[in-house]
């Protein structure tokens, strides 16, 4: 398949799309938005309408990835115009997405989406070695259970930079009076097992955001040592919230791990799609 010099990459994710324009030289953020707008459409009807059409009918090309990407068909025909798509695989793409962003030429990438997944590359292999239901969407849930049915991410965020831990989640401190062997007394001990009806709305997002750092953690540093300590980046939208940042560093920093979280993390995925 001979592939122009230039072209788009959509990013199917299962809570927003992402586009970029890949060039010879570089990579663009063309637009990102939530994946509810493809809801109701084929493919075919939602590149027609969306401002990057015009461009791709000239390419005659579009790279895509994301889990929904693999059901497209390989071609389609938009008012006579043949647009060919290339499917790549989302853990291949997260896997060169990270290694293109952090220069790493072995790595664990950890893409936090709606859920989060872990994949592990060399120069030779990308294997996929782990996952959770943690991620993004368990955020989004959790608050809307417990704190407003209508709030979005960003009040998340506000809330839980005002929130104090010590209100919400029983620490080792707490249970011992102080810390054991490399944790410190501050560590959670229990997540949320202080929580009672009258928590605030701050102490319970900074809880939620707080639990959902430490579970991928603790799944990333487990797999990273068992696969001979090799580093950690961190990619996908779910970086693009700074309190679950400040998070995970903190609970990789009392283990002794750095984590990296390169620029433009939040669309690593479909910038590896690109160099693929």
């Amino acid at each position: 398949m001979e592939i122009p010099s230039s072209f788009f990459v959509i990013d199917f994710g299962g809570t927003t799309i992402d586009i970029i324009r890949k060039t010879e030289y570089t990579y663009e953020l063309i637009d990102s938005f939530f994946s509810n707008t493809l809801a109701s459409k084929n493919i075919e009807d939602w590149i027609s309408s969306h401002f990057i059409f015009t461009q791709a009918k000239k390419d005659g090309y579009i790279r895509v990835t994301g889990g929904r990407s693999l059901l497209f068909p390989y071609t389609i025909d938009i008012e006579g115009a043949i647009i060919r798509l290339q499917a790549i695989s989302e853990l291949e793409s997260i896997a060169i997405g990270a290694k293109k962003l952090s220069g790493f030429f072995e790595a664990l990438s950890v893409s936090i989406g709606t859920g989060t997944a872990m994949v592990h590359y060399t120069k030779n292999r990308i294997d996929h070695v782990k996952g959770t239901g943690m991620g993004g969407g368990t955020i989004m849930g959790l608050a809307r259970a417990m704190i407003d049915d209508n709030i979005i991410f960003s009040e998340i965020e506000t809330l839980a930079q005002l929130g104090k831990l010590e209100n919400i989640d029983v620490s080792i401190g707490d249970i011992i009076g102080s810390g054991i062997g490399m944790l410190p007394a501050t560590a959670t001990a229990s997540n949320f097992a202080k929580y009672k009806k009258t928590s605030s709305h701050a102490d319970m997002a900074a809880g939620i955001i707080n639990m959902v750092s430490q579970s991928i953690v603790s799944l990333a540093l487990e797999k990273s040592i068992r696969l001979g300590n090799i580093p950690i980046v961190v990619g996908g939208k779910g970086t693009h919230s700074l309190v679950l940042q400040q998070k995970m560093h903190l609970s990789a920093a009392m283990l002794g791990v750095p984590l990296y979280f390169p620029n433009d993390a939040g669309i690593m995925t479909a910038i590896g799609a690109a160099y693929c």
